[in-house]
């Protein structure tokens, strides 16, 4: 019997290493967790742009009050 050769892969990267898959674990783990984090802080911010919303639309009232005819 004749064994016949493994092909060679079709990437020319190389496998990943265990160390490598821990790193990129942390990476994308980190990355999620960032994400999650980002989606939160929306709704931490609504008060702020509608107090924000609110002296803007005073100060537009009160400027077209104070204009001349």
């Amino acid at each position: 019997m004749s064994a016949q050769p493994e092909e060679p892969p079709t990437s020319w990267e190389a496998p990943p290493t265990p160390k490598a898959t821990n790193v990129l674990l942390t990476a994308f783990t980190e990355l999620y967790r960032y994400e999650l984090g980002a989606g939160e802080d929306v709704f931490r911010t609504l008060p702020f742009f509608g107090t924000a919303l609110g002296v803007d639309v005073a100060a537009v009232v009160y400027a077209a009050g104070t204009l001349p005819s």
